[in-house]
């Protein structure tokens, strides 16, 4: 994300209460069939409150989790010193257009819709700024949605049936220790991009909201060609799926999942 982007789209506040928000699981075993057990270096990147980051981290020889916001990275060093995966992860302050750690990364990883968060004139400058951060042979992967489902719930704040509609209440969950969070959305969409506007409120004894604020997240839309026009000159071979596993109706598919390998003989 560029440094407008964080404040744009709200994860300054969001950052207390994301891995309440954000707790979806389905892509992690997709993830883990990539790393070798103590053997990759995985750039997640953003890596937002670490939703990601512990399952990474216990079977990767090193994760390096980077967000562009200090309040996730906050929020994901005080879960890993929790849980004792502190010594496995480097927590970065990064901005994914412009990050320079070097060609160490046998495995990036772009997930959920964050390449999304940048048109797509940004997005080339992403993919050619983590391509040079792969080691020869290494592993990019960019995952997408497509926001064409019929259905709704992918991803799980996008219902096409309720576009244009005023606010739709999504749930409600208890937040730890105390309390309960409530999401409502409210959607547009163009050609372009789909634009959600969030209502959260928060409340200590489940009846009275102590806080109530909304916040706007654009997310623009990919299509399989863009990544085909879009390589960069350093890799080698390109692969798309459309969803985490095979058993899935793809007639309509609600996923773009790029994965762009690295040529082996590119320079370090």
């Amino acid at each position: 994300m560029a440094a407008s982007d964080s404040a744009d789209n709200g994860y300054r506040r969001r950052a207390q209460f994301y891995r309440v928000e954000f707790c979806e699981s389905r892509d992690i075993e997709f993830y883990l069939a990539n790393i070798q057990e103590n053997k990759t270096e995985v750039l997640e990147i953003p890596c937002g409150a670490g939703r990601l980051t512990a399952e990474l981290a216990r079977r990767a020889k090193h994760v390096t989790a980077v967000d562009i916001e200090p309040h996730m990275l906050e929020s994901l060093q005080n879960h890993l010193n929790a849980i004792g995966l502190n010594e496995k992860v480097s927590c970065l302050l990064g901005d994914m257009t412009k990050i320079q750690l070097g060609p160490i990364f046998d495995l990036i990883i772009v997930p959920s819709e964050a390449l999304q968060l940048v048109p797509k004139t940004v997005g080339k400058t992403v993919l050619a700024c983590l391509t040079k951060n792969l080691k020869p042979g290494g592993l990019l992967i960019v995952d997408t949605a497509t926001f064409n489902c019929r259905k709704a719930g992918d991803p799980d704040y996008f219902d096409p049936a309720t576009i244009g509609a005023t606010w739709i209440n999504q749930w409600t969950r208890p937040l730890p220790g105390a309390g309960t969070l409530n999401r409502s959305v409210r959607t547009l969409k163009d050609h372009e991009k789909v634009v959600f506007e969030f209502l959260y409120k928060l409340s200590e004894d489940g009846s009275v909201s102590e806080q109530q604020f909304t916040e706007t997240m654009t997310l623009y839309l990919y299509e399989r060609q863009w990544f085909f026009e879009n390589i960069p000159p350093e890799i080698s071979e390109i692969s798309v799926r459309p969803y985490y596993d095979e058993m899935r109706d793809l007639s309509q598919p609600s996923r773009l999942i790029v994965s762009l390998r690295k040529c082996e003989g590119s320079p370090t």
